[in-house]
């Protein structure tokens, strides 16, 4: 946030009427992310069908237990859109658009790898077991930081478990018996959610299942 507008705002570009996230509301909003870490740019091509009237994309971030929009880009007449110097460390992002006040999907999520290859997580019909014996849990209230730390799953508690297809499908609730919670007909290739009522589960982030092995995002 500055102190004078700046020309390459989406508030100093759009029409007035055009809706936007509060956050792009702002004249004074300078994007600085490539002075303090590694940035790549991202192309899409892959987009789903939006609306007419949608003019501009998004991409998103998981925090707080929802998607929130941080920096913008306008497609193209063929539907491609190229967002400028994002992070690039393995972060998770969610095309999205703003429509009635509300940040939808507008494609598949996807990892934004260290060597600028993107990981889509688009969900497969093929189902199997799924074994977990770990979440991990966002801390900030105590250490501030922003470290993931690892949580063991207690006995006697329920946890389910959720995928995302557009919003967040709940599938199974199981309880535990022992440090092992197993969850049957998980579909491949999806990003995935734990919540139970005895976690602060806005802290809780998505996870991958890559080479058999949680990945959190």
């Amino acid at each position: 946030h500055t102190y004078k507008k700046q020309d390459d705002a989406l508030a100093s570009i759009k029409n007035p009427d055009d809706p936007v996230p509060a956050l792009f509301n702002r004249f004074t909003l300078k994007d600085v992310t490539k002075e303090y870490i590694s940035v790549g740019d991202i192309e899409l091509s892959n987009l789903f069908e939006l609306p007419k009237h949608v003019k501009y994309v998004y991409l998103s971030t998981y925090n707080s237990g929802s998607w929130k929009p941080i920096f913008w880009a306008k497609p193209d007449k063929n539907g491609k859109v190229v967002f400028k110097n994002m992070d690039d460390n393995n972060v998770l992002y969610l095309p999205s658009y703003f429509h009635n006040g509300n940040v939808l999907p507008a494609g598949y999520p996807f990892v934004f790898k260290k060597n600028h290859a993107l990981l889509f997580i688009e969900k497969k019909d093929s189902l199997g077991n799924l074994k977990l014996n770990y979440f991990n849990k966002l801390y900030d209230e105590t250490i501030g930081d922003g470290t993931l730390l690892e949580g063991i799953f207690e006995k006697d508690i329920k946890y389910s478990i959720s995928y995302w297809d557009g919003y967040w499908h709940p599938m199974d609730t199981q309880i535990t018996n022992d440090s092992i919670v197993e969850f049957p007909k998980v579909p491949d290739n999806a990003l995935l959610r734990i919540e139970s009522p005895a976690l602060s589960n806005i802290y809780q982030r998505p996870f991958i299942i890559e080479n058999g092995k949680q990945v959190f995002l």
